[in-house]
């Protein structure tokens, strides 16, 4: 784990992961809800990226995968919180994605 690493790991409370058939995009919060981290990762990258970062909360949407993505998670030591599709749609207004969804509301983890 290289510096850079060390220092987004010790402030990162929150991981936001909207799970994608190829490609995850991790939206990660410190202690005060700011943006503190964001990364496109692959499929296969997520677990060593998690291993990388000191256990936090992860919050993702209610999907097919997300099951499988919470069990890797909470080997690793991380708290995986599977937020049910249908209170992400009413959040929405317009045509946002669930990336900004998890951008607005790091607190509904």
């Amino acid at each position: 784990m290289d510096h850079t690493t060390q220092i987004i790991s010790a402030a990162l409370t929150v991981m936001g992961v909207d799970i994608g058939k190829d490609v995850f995009h991790l939206v990660g919060f410190d202690h005060q809800g700011k943006v503190a981290f964001r990364r496109k990762i692959k499929l296969l990258a997520l677990v060593k990226t998690f291993k990388g970062l000191l256990p936090c909360i992860v919050g993702m949407e209610a999907c097919l995968s997300a099951h499988f993505v919470a069990r890797s998670l909470r080997k690793l030591g991380h708290e995986p919180r599977i937020i049910p599709a249908s209170i992400r749609v009413r959040s929405r207004r317009g045509r946002r994605t669930t990336t900004a969804t998890l951008r607005r509301s790091p607190k509904r983890l």
